[in-house]
């Protein structure tokens, strides 16, 4: 399984032969990314508010599935935020 961190900058992720997390949130999610998922389960996770808009990716392909956490709290929050 590897782990994947979206940038504020356009970014091009390729998954890998297993299960794969993409994480990401708002200002990390761009119109420039290009997201294919590779063999496995591939997961694109977005964390925080805002409106996340997957369906302007440059691509995205390949996953099977996409989570929303929508923090309550600063406490609830994944490291990575």
């Amino acid at each position: 399984m590897a782990d994947f961190y979206l940038t504020v900058n356009s970014d091009t992720v390729t998954g890998t032969d297993t299960d794969d997390n993409v994480y990401g949130r708002v200002s990390t999610l761009n119109p420039g990314d290009r997201l294919v998922g590779g063999a496995g389960i591939d997961t694109l996770a977005l964390n925080g508010s805002g409106d996340f808009r997957v369906d302007q990716l440059a691509t995205f392909t390949g996953f099977e599935n996409i989570t929303l956490n929508n923090f309550a709290s600063d406490t609830d929050r994944h490291p990575y935020l």
